[in-house]
């Protein structure tokens, strides 16, 4: 398939809605929502299932079906950094109501890799984000009370999984589904 520019794909090409990122463990999804719940309840906030909680590289965006592969031979490309994210912060973002896990400093690896996915999704025809990239886990959407903590005890994310993700959406809010899973 030639690289064109990704617009949006034609109206008769079957499409998904998909993300890299990296992806938790079940003990670091524990510990997310351990850290979380307490903030995310004080805000009012919807809580992002378990399940869908992980940290952003490339928002795709709307994907045609057939050329996944695309975006598998990107991630394949690159050597995951052997690198932790260490997440010390709760904040909500006011325009878009969301509580998230937030990190002001992180290893200039992982700014790296996530410009040069950037830069090969963008050589396929995807339209990069304007955005610097902040590593953040959304925690909570529709948040009625602004929470900004510190943490007493941050949480690390080690960054030895990158997923290729499908965002589906349901009546009850989005679920994401890995449809595969890189180990660093």
């Amino acid at each position: 398939m030639s690289a064109q520019r990704h617009d949006g794909p034609p109206a008769d090409t079957e499409t998904e809605r998909l993300f890299v990122g990296f992806w938790p463990d079940t003990a670091l999804r524990e510990r997310v929502e351990a850290a979380a719940g307490p903030a995310v309840k004080r805000a009012r906030a919807r809580p992002v299932p378990a399940d869908n909680l992980h940290v952003t590289l490339v928002f795709v965006g709307n994907w045609p079906v057939q050329a996944r592969d695309q975006i598998e031979r990107v991630v394949d490309a690159l050597d995951i950094p052997d690198a932790e994210l260490v997440f010390d912060r709760i904040v909500c973002w006011r325009r878009p109501k969301i509580v998230s896990l937030v990190t002001e400093d992180f290893p200039d690896a992982l700014a790296v890799y996530q410009r040069q996915m950037s830069a090969a999704m963008a050589a396929l025809g995807w339209t990069p984000e304007t955005r610097p990239w902040e590593p953040h886990v959304t925690l909570g959407r529709k948040a009625q009370r602004s929470v900004r903590k510190t943490l007493d005890e941050p949480v690390i994310w080690p960054t030895r999984q990158v997923a290729l993700v499908r965002s589906e959406n349901r009546a009850n809010g989005s679920v994401y589904r890995p449809l595969r899973i890189w180990e660093g």
